[in-house]
């Protein structure tokens, strides 16, 4: 996409390939339309230990580790605190608005009455803020909460609010690694240099802060950013 619009190499060996959406539900759908055999599917985000299958989702490939190694850590983090008797929750995403204050009306309702002082949530952030919300209003402390890194890694933890009940949380994060040149290549794009690629045009104008009016273009547009000169850099 931000490489433009290029020539294609008709005698290329390179099979065709896409980059997938972050959720496991999409990512199934995706592969369930294009086939056993259709184009490579790569993921950056969606860490589903299920999608490993190479029987049922040979084409599937991804820059993430799966959940399976994640899990294998949290039981390793466990086993080194000797912790014998921990509660666990899981995210259940087919429940509506309803099930999910149920939800986490009984769950806090279970933590209260519980004598477990360590829980393990294996839950998506926004699953989980509810529940972090109730046990916060509830006024649980004490537990020693073990999170995975869909939420440990995300700013609602770290708010005064939710801080009281969830600070001291422990879980693992993936290492992140910088991409050798890709900051010289995303700063060398320029709409003016391609002014047929869309997507170009869009990216310039959310890192830049103003809007390109590129040939044969009307100026006047609902975009609230004013126009570019042509000499902006970022």
């Amino acid at each position: 996409m931000a490489s433009g619009t290029e020539d294609t190499e008709m005698n290329s060996s390179c099979p065709p390939s896409y980059i997938c959406p972050h959720s496991r539900g999409r990512i199934v759908s995706v592969l369930a339309i294009a086939g056993a055999l259709g184009p490579f599917q790569v993921s950056y985000f969606s860490t589903c230990a299920c999608l490993s299958d190479r029987a049922k989702y040979p084409t599937f490939f991804r820059t993430i580790p799966s959940d399976y190694f994640q899990a294998k850590a949290l039981a390793a983090l466990v086993k080194h605190f000797g912790w014998q008797w921990i509660g666990a929750i899981q995210s259940d995403n087919d429940y509506g608005l309803n099930g999910i204050l149920a939800f986490t009306e009984e769950v806090v309702e279970m933590i209260k009455q519980s004598t477990v002082k360590v829980i393990l949530a294996f839950v998506p952030e926004g699953d989980f803020y509810p529940l972090m919300k109730e046990v916060v209003k509830q006024n649980i402390t004490g537990i020693q909460w073990i999170g995975s890194e869909a939420w440990i890694t995300a700013s609602q933890p770290s708010t005064h609010e939710i801080y009281q009940a969830f600070g001291g949380a422990l879980g693992f994060v993936v290492n992140k690694m910088a991409i050798p040149k890709l900051r010289q290549f995303l700063t060398g794009i320029n709409p003016y240099d391609d002014p047929s690629d869309a997507f170009v045009k869009d990216f310039w104008e959310t890192i830049v802060g103003c809007r390109p009016v590129l040939p044969g273009e009307d100026a006047v547009t609902d975009s609230t950013n004013e126009i570019c000169t042509g000499y902006e850099t970022y």
